[in-house]
């Protein structure tokens, strides 16, 4: 390994350091905590393992599916409208006789 690839790696190690910290570790806890029946108060040892049973329960529930639904709604119709409105700006801001007049 040459002295490049050190410097490369050196360079590298913070992000990966706070990648692992802020964004793996929270998601892996998160979920070996949906496979358990912990409820967030008291310690880590409390949370008895129950597999997927959390899930199996979340799918029966009315309430859920129904919430899914609509998120899914709300954020297609977000999407959409943020879709038109950035293809309308492109546009404008491209259009080679009105390129940035007024702004």
């Amino acid at each position: 390994m040459d002295k490049n690839s050190k410097n490369a790696y050196l360079y590298i190690a913070p992000f990966v350091i706070v990648f692992l910290t802020f964004n793996i570790y929270p998601i892996l806890l998160t979920f070996y905590f949906s496979l358990t029946s912990y409820s967030g108060m008291g310690g880590i040892e409390n949370a008895d393992f129950v597999g997927i049973g959390n899930y199996l329960r979340l799918t029966q529930d009315k309430y859920f599916v129904e919430s899914l639904f609509n998120t899914l709604i709300i954020w297609g119709s977000g999407f959409f409208f943020q879709i038109l409105i950035a293809l309308g700006l492109a546009l404008i801001f491209s259009d080679i006789q009105l390129k940035m007049k007024g702004v």
